[in-house]
């Protein structure tokens, strides 16, 4: 679970900031074109130009809840190219990698106290380590022969 955890953070750290998701809204999704000015930016949908769309950013709208396609922007020489692939939702709620951190990490201390406590209890109760305290022996069960002769009947 925490090697899981480890490589989804080493992935979302590994996002290049050029190709940037501004902003995720309740019916789609902008994107901002990293160095480009207003007015001189060009937007491309699938290879294909979006027409009057000159911004730095790009408000891209959900079909049914859902962006799923390749924009580009281009700025002089520079292009950036994105996929979108995002569910967008009204109640959705954006969990930051802080928080997603402390969340795990939290768990993984709450779960190893409660084992210890646990561990602890289980051991106290019973008597550490095992010791037993047994009564002696009534007179008549004695014997100094070994058990197989004991109840032999001849």
């Amino acid at each position: 679970m925490i090697l899981v955890s480890f490589m989804c953070l080493l992935l979302a750290a590994a996002v290049n900031p050029a190709q940037k998701i501004h902003e995720i809204k309740s019916d789609g999704v902008v994107i901002l074109c990293s160095g480009g000015v207003d007015g001189t930016v060009k937007w491309l949908k699938d290879k294909n130009e979006i027409a009057a769309q000159t911004n730095a950013t790009l408000e891209v709208k959900a079909d049914q809840g859902r962006v799923e396609e390749f924009y580009s922007c281009t700025y002089g020489d520079i292009t950036h190219v994105f996929y979108l692939r995002v569910q967008v939702c009204e109640n959705c709620y954006e969990l930051s990698r802080v928080k997603a951190t402390v969340i795990i990490f939290g768990d993984l201390l709450i779960t190893g106290l409660v084992i210890l406590i646990g561990f602890s209890f289980a051991n106290k109760n019973s008597g550490g380590t095992h010791k037993r305290v047994y009564g002696t022996l009534h007179t008549f069960t004695r014997s100094s022969q070994t058990s197989s002769t004991l109840n032999s009947t001849r």
